[in-house]
């Protein structure tokens, strides 16, 4: 079943989504290894859910949930979505039957063919655009990265993915220092898009894309560390889902306030509920 929150088309129209799957983990019975498991639909900018479905990790697939997402749901959207959705029927239902959308998906070895002919292409060729931001400095590492754009302009590409319209891969290295240890760790990361790239382009809108993705994991880590949504134990499918729900609306309410720290702003209404009362009044969610 999806649950749908609520539309700005005007805004929605030119923004960016990701889309992942969540384990309920307070939902695996005895015996098992999966459970209940939640997939949303995260407008980048501002973390917030505008679509969710549920799907049971023992009997069911996330592929097929993210998918049932993007129905109804991507025409002229901006999609990033991980490896794992990066399939004919995607790509195909986002760029051609999603009415003009873009997607933009990270590859990796489950599709090594294509990951080998993007990984020579970004060898061989000179990359369209570069862009090397300043470090990140946090949680007691230092993350740099590079980023470089392909055209595939006449690259040929297996039959099944002839409805793709690939137009342009993301390269991506990253490099970590770990202040404490003081070690390196490197990694390279490839990304596919239907999205044409001009060169000397400033706006740099793909290489944002890739690094706004993870807000999705953001969201997934406040609601488990300050919504405590994997401590909610239950046998009943129902309950964990009409829980998911109440959670998300609450993340979604607060992310409107623009809080600096979540854990925070929960504490302080927690002590107060007329100061949370005059919060959620400003946009009438009370």
């Amino acid at each position: 079943m999806s649950t749908f929150f609520y539309q700005r088309l005007s805004i929605e129209q030119s923004n960016w989504f990701a889309s992942d799957g969540k384990e309920l983990r307070g939902s695996i019975l005895k015996g098992n290894t999966r459970g209940e498991a939640v997939t949303q639909l995260v407008e980048h900018s501002t973390r917030i859910v505008s679509k969710q479905e549920f799907y049971n990790g023992r009997k069911e697939s996330e592929r097929p949930s993210v998918l049932e997402l993007l129905k109804d749901n991507c025409s002229n959207k901006k999609i990033t979505l991980d490896a794992l959705h990066l399939t004919p029927e995607t790509v195909t239902y986002i760029e051609g039957e999603g009415e003009g959308g873009i997607f933009l998906i990270g590859v990796k070895e489950n599709q090594k063919e294509l990951l080998d002919t993007l990984v020579s292409i970004s060898s061989t060729k000179k990359p369209i655009n570069q862009y090397c931001p300043e470090p990140e400095k946090g949680n007691g590492r230092v993350d740099t990265r590079k980023y470089e754009s392909f055209d595939l302009k006449n690259v040929c590409f297996d039959k099944r993915w002839s409805n793709a319209n690939f137009q342009t891969v993301i390269k991506v290295e990253r490099e970590r220092y770990n202040c404490k240890a003081k070690t390196i760790s490197c990694e390279t990361a490839y990304y596919i898009s239907n999205e044409k790239t001009q060169a000397n382009d400033t706006t740099h809108e793909l290489f944002n894309a890739v690094k706004d993705h993870w807000n999705v994991e953001t969201n997934n880590h406040i609601r488990d560390v300050s919504l405590n949504e994997d401590a909610l134990k239950s046998k009943f499918p129902e309950l964990s889902h009409n829980m998911a729900t109440c959670r998300t609306i609450v993340l979604n309410a607060i992310y409107q306030l623009k809080p600096n720290n979540i854990k925070e702003l929960i504490d302080e209404f927690s002590d107060n509920i007329l100061t949370l009362f005059k919060a959620f009044s400003k946009f009438n969610f009370l």
